[in-house]
């Protein structure tokens, strides 16, 4: 074998992946989609009746905590107030008890306040939970091999854009 047929066969079996890569890119080409998660969450039904019904289901509490916050107001005012006639060990007794109430309030508040989250995770999850099975559904359907969350894409144009058929399934 010559130089130059081992020349040649060299640069032919270096470039042999790249010509069967570029040959296989070309015949197929790859479905792309995006959906704006914004749009579809929203305008969505399901989101006002998840906020209406997390609203009703922390109402009670939220006004009972509104509640006690205006009565530790009061009680730190009249404390202020009658500290000037008031014994040292009266005052002393009273602040303390204040402080007591206030510590558990902040509690009850935080409490509170990881039972909202949990409960908004929770209903979040389980519209989020249909709305990728809708989007699933529709890149099967319709042979997507990718769909992205619009906000996640610098540009992107309009007819890849499949949030309003997702709109679509999700109000039937």
């Amino acid at each position: 074998m010559n130089i130059k047929s081992m020349l040649l066969s060299s640069v032919l079996l270096f470039n042999l992946p790249f010509a069967l890569a570029q040959t296989t890119t070309s015949t197929t080409e790859n479905q792309i989609a995006v959906v704006d998660m914004h749009a579809i969450l929203d305008n969505s039904p399901k989101m006002d009746v998840m906020r209406k019904g997390l609203e009703e289901q922390f109402a009670k509490e939220h006004d009972s905590i509104a509640a006690a916050q205006t009565e530790l107001q009061t009680k730190a005012k009249k404390i202020e107030t009658d500290a000037t006639v008031m014994t040292k060990t009266a005052l002393a007794k009273a602040k303390e008890s204040l402080q007591k109430e206030q510590k558990a309030l902040q509690e009850r508040q935080i409490k509170f306040q990881q039972s909202v989250y949990t409960a908004q995770d929770n209903a979040m999850k389980t519209i989020l939970d249909e709305v990728t099975a809708v989007v699933t559904t529709l890149a099967k359907t319709n042979h997507y091999d990718l769909v992205v969350p619009k906000n996640s894409t610098i540009y992107v144009k309009e007819s890849f854009d499949i949030t309003e058929q997702v709109k679509s399934k999700l109000s039937k």
